[in-house]
């Protein structure tokens, strides 16, 4: 029975009993395991660790959030300065060429004065700012 299991090769019935008896009567498995210690950590090591565990994450987190505030204050104030100047900054000359190609390519007069009249109440419009009553005649 020995070369067999050495061999892997298959055992008959009476073969398997004999082996599931021979395992179950040995008491050097049980007693070993006796031997052992508890491998679960005492209490009051487990309350040791979780307290020495706070306080060093307890600092990460409020650089963390420090970190988190400060980075959205700045994202904000870059939006808002962007908001704010990037239309002004780009309404004076892009306008101005606008009006001088669109007058040139027509000889001037009402068109000109007309597309005039349009995108300087599209400027204002866009900053909050109307000259506009309520008639719709520009100006007065």
């Amino acid at each position: 029975m020995k070369k067999k299991l050495i061999e892997e090769q298959p055992l008959t019935i009476e073969e398997s009993l004999r082996l599931d008896e021979a395992l179950e009567s040995q008491t050097i498995v049980p007693r070993l395991m006796g031997k052992l210690e508890d491998g679960a950590p005492s209490l009051a090591w487990r309350s040791a660790l979780n307290e020495k565990l706070l306080a060093q994450t307890g600092r990460r987190k409020r650089v963390s959030t420090f970190r988190w505030v400060s980075g959205f204050a700045a994202t904000t104030a870059i939006c808002l300065v962007a908001f704010i100047a990037l239309p002004r900054l780009q309404s004076g000359p892009i306008v101005d060429n606008a009006v001088t190609e669109v007058a040139n390519s027509n000889g001037g007069g009402l068109e000109e004065s007309l597309l005039t009249a349009h995108l300087e109440a599209d400027i204002e419009s866009g900053l909050g700012v109307s000259t506009v009553d309520s008639g719709g005649s520009p100006g007065s």
